[in-house]
């Protein structure tokens, strides 16, 4: 009987994974005639791919991506570092959007996903970034090499954070200020614990994953309007920003 039911659960997902994909095919053919790009938010304009990695394509384009933490992304625009790292890049709508909004900052992006890396450089390829390194797996090292006192790191790795992120494995950690996504979901007290390793030398705020809204600036059909906003991602997901005191 466990068995069945198994397969049945698979189905399903199946099922809804299927009609997602013809619901966001439907939606991108009847919002745009030529070219994706996005519509909204902190990187508006930034011509844009058919395709997202470990994440929803929708929210990117229609601007509600994230839309949480948009104002804390125009605070490190503003701050124009020297050097930003965005671990976790996938297809690059932060890797992209940093280097066109920060044209004078080194934008280095990691992620394993070799498609995911792929698909970025067609987005860089086609917004003619030039200030963008892609790379796939970010280590200490790396971190170690890169960091130093104009340098900011933007993390989403899906939990890895609590390994990466660990100012005892080397100081030189704490040289930088953070954007990061915790996992709670996957390993219960992620976020206290890298609010613990930053408090002493970070100015630490936290965020909740939040209700999203589609700009009224966008004309979008009520019935499209849910699909949208849509991230397929587990409830109550939390950033932290921290900032060297």
């Amino acid at each position: 009987m466990k068995t069945i039911e198994n397969l049945k659960k698979k189905l399903n997902l199946k099922k809804r994974i299927i009609r997602k994909i013809r619901s966001d095919i439907r939606i991108l053919k009847d919002y745009f005639k030529n070219d994706i790009y996005v519509l909204d938010g902190p990187f508006k304009g930034m011509l844009y791919g058919d395709v997202a990695y470990g994440s929803s394509l929708l929210p990117k384009v229609f601007g509600t991506y994230e839309q949480h933490i948009h104002p804390w992304i125009e605070e490190i625009i503003d701050k124009k570092y020297k050097k930003i790292l965005n671990i976790g890049c996938a297809e690059g709508y932060f890797s992209s959007g940093f280097a066109i909004r920060n044209k004078d900052s080194q934008i280095y992006a990691y992620d394993t996903n070799k498609e995911a890396l792929k698909t970025n450089r067609e987005i860089v390829t086609k917004n003619k970034i030039e200030n963008v390194i892609l790379k796939e797996e970010c280590t200490i090292k790396e971190l170690e090499n890169l960091i130093d006192e104009n340098a900011f790191i933007f993390c989403d790795i899906e939990g890895g954070e609590i390994d990466l992120i660990d100012p005892r494995k080397s100081k030189k950690l704490l040289e930088a200020d953070y954007i990061i996504e915790t996992h709670d979901f996957k390993l219960d007290g992620i976020t206290e614990e890298m609010v613990n390793r930053f408090k002493d030398t970070h100015e630490i705020e936290v965020i909740s994953d939040d209700n999203r809204k589609i700009s009224d600036n966008i004309k979008v059909k009520k019935i499209d309007k849910k699909i949208i906003i849509d991230e397929g991602r587990p409830k109550g997901m939390k950033w932290v920003k921290m900032i060297r005191k």
